[in-house]
């Protein structure tokens, strides 16, 4: 059986992956409080310099003498009086900031490309046990250069992680539950918004807010006893019995009634001898096109939905409901993401929601803020609103879509690479708010109005397999053929969903390897057939039987560079 039928047999959303995804989403909620950390842990307090106490905050740090700065931590505490960074020591806390997306950056690519040559299970435990430990510690820093690197290994730990543990999920759940997936996984970080701002209201010390809001994470460690290995990335890798072992312990969690000689995966691809690298994603021509369009995709949405996060401070208020309010939009944004997409496809899904985020920011760049005017702050906080909607709908159904697009076996690596690109997009957003309202908002606009003109070119996966290899996305086809040389009609010996042949695809290559010996007679032609289509099908025969150079011809093998251009070669000994 391939996969899928497999996983169709045990079950593709029963006991066991709810567990999962409790237990991958717990974790969302928490990743929330560290991402978000500085907005409360590092206010800026109001603050005077000793001697100058009437003086403005302008002309405190336009002092040219030494400033004792003694602020007033009356309402909370923060990390800016305990580092004293006001002032020129001001731009520190927005490094931290760019640091720790930095850090995602970087974490999400190799962690990525780790989790596919050695496991998701492995790297998700190496993962949660270092984040833990790494995100309590910030509450302990004494000085910016601590601040700095903590901030950067949280980001590294926290994104490379959750992007593993995520495809990890997907890889175990049926096609027609992986919208359900990735609402409850967004829904999750959103709940997180609102649960770290109830969280700030209610404790003072930003040191001891720091170690409660990562205190639930514990929870996680639980997740590498809790969760197996992805048995598709087992199978991918040739690890049959493993995976099979797996698949027969959900389906027995799941309540199914199967025994495991019933659970039996067919060796579709032998990566064991060559592996796949990132230089894949952008190799051959579909699926180059697909990955430039969706780093295209997770750029734009990082970039507008952190902007627009960002810019929830200017809704007015209390500061802890408009963080609170900002989180909570999305989840009804989410539920919309997931409805569109089990009706409509995803397609259709990526295309209204940047429409929405695109309608937002016109709104927000034609209306000018006004103080002084409470219609227009009301009707440009229902701009940001349906923006923001319209963004994390986005969002939510990029994680699903991407998850679709890119075949197993660099999956986790495409994954990185668009979470990568992603990063790039929220250190970008910061800097655009500097650049006024106007030239804001332009630019969120354009980019989702841009992306979605994009996605047009990219196929619909609704109820789709997951792809295993890039060849399939390629569309490429074959056929081995055995014909009698006195005879009319040939004889398919195998094609490309037959276990009959072994199949080894990396690094653009594919090879087909077949012993043919006492199967077919001393007058028999072999042809390898090669084609997307009869139409420009290309055949290559081999004789078999007897010698040629000397060689008996017994076995064939077969390479093939997908590339713009094809190459083909055949190993004509008998030693395979």
């Amino acid at each position: 059986m391939d996969f899928d039928a497999v996983l169709q047999k045990v079950g593709t959303f029963g006991k066991a992956q709810k567990l999962y995804t409790f237990l991958v989403s717990w974790m969302s909620v928490w990743a929330a409080s560290v991402t978000f950390n500085h907005v409360f842990a590092a206010r800026e307090p109001q603050f005077t310099c000793e001697g100058f106490e009437n003086l403005t905050k302008t002309e405190i740090c336009d002092l040219d003498v030494p400033c004792n700065h003694i602020f007033n931590l009356s309402e909370f505490s923060s990390m800016v009086a305990d580092l004293d960074l006001v002032c020129e020591r001001s731009m520190y806390v927005t490094y931290g900031t760019s640091i720790f997306f930095l850090g995602v950056l970087v974490g999400v690519f190799t962690m990525g490309v780790l989790a596919d040559k050695f496991g998701r299970q492995k790297v998700m435990s190496f993962g949660i046990i270092l984040f833990v430990i790494v995100s309590a510690s910030v509450c302990a820093i004494h000085d910016v250069w601590q601040l700095f690197l903590l901030r950067f290994l949280c980001g590294y730990l926290g994104g490379g992680t959750g992007v593993v543990s995520y495809v990890l999920l997907t890889e175990v759940i049926g096609p027609d539950c992986r919208e359900a997936i990735g609402f409850i996984f967004n829904s999750a970080f959103s709940v997180g918004f609102a649960v770290y701002a109830l969280f700030a209201y209610l404790i003072y010390n930003w040191r001891l807010l720091t170690v409660v809001s990562m205190a639930p994470v514990l929870i996680c460690l639980s997740n590498i006893c809790l969760i197996p290995e992805s048995p598709r990335w087992l199978a991918s890798n040739g690890q049959l019995s493993q995976a099979e072992s797996i698949l027969y312990r959900i389906g027995k969690t799941n309540g199914k009634k199967i025994e495991k000689s019933s659970i039996s995966l067919k060796l579709v691809s032998e990566t064991k001898k060559t592996q796949n690298s990132v230089f894949d994603l952008v190799r051959t021509k579909v699926m180059r096109k697909r990955i430039l369009i969706q780093w295209i995709n997770w750029f734009t949405c990082s970039m507008v939905y952190y902007g627009m996060s960002l810019s929830s401070a200017t809704l007015g208020g209390n500061p802890y409901v408009s963080f609170a309010v900002s989180g909570l939009i999305e989840i009804p944004a989410n539920y919309f993401a997931y409805v569109l997409m089990r009706r409509w496809g995803r397609k259709p899904c990526m295309l209204l929601s940047y429409f929405l985020g695109g309608f937002g920011c016109v709104g927000l760049l034609i209306i000018q803020p006004d103080d002084d005017n409470k219609k227009v702050a009301l009707t440009r906080t229902v701009f940001a609103m349906i923006g923001k909607f319209g963004i994390s709908s986005a969002f939510t159904a990029i994680y699903v879509y991407s998850v679709e697009l890119i075949p197993t076996v660099v999956r986790n690596s495409g994954m990185g690479t668009c979470s990568m690109v992603a990063r790039i997009g929220g250190i970008i957003a910061p800097e655009l708010d500097t650049m006024g309202n106007a030239a804001m908002y332009v630019m969120y606009g354009a980019a989702c109005f841009l992306t979605g003109f994009l996605d047009f070119f990219l196929p619909e996966t609704l109820n789709k397999s997951l792809p295993e290899h890039i060849a399939e996305i390629e569309g490429i086809a074959y056929k081995l053929v055995a014909q009698d040389s006195g005879e009319e009609d040939a004889q398919v010996f195998s094609d490309a969903n037959s276990a009959d042949l072994d199949w080894d695809i990396g690094t653009g290559m594919l090879e087909r390897q077949t012993d043919i010996d006492g199967l077919l007679g001393e007058n028999t032609i072999l042809s390898f057939r090669y084609g997307k289509s009869n139409d420009n099908e290309r055949t290559w025969e081999v004789p078999v039987g007897g010698k040629e150079n000397g060689i008996e011809m017994t076995s064939l093998k077969v390479y093939e560079y997908v590339d713009d251009e094809v190459e083909i070669l055949f190993d004509r000994s008998n030693t395979l």
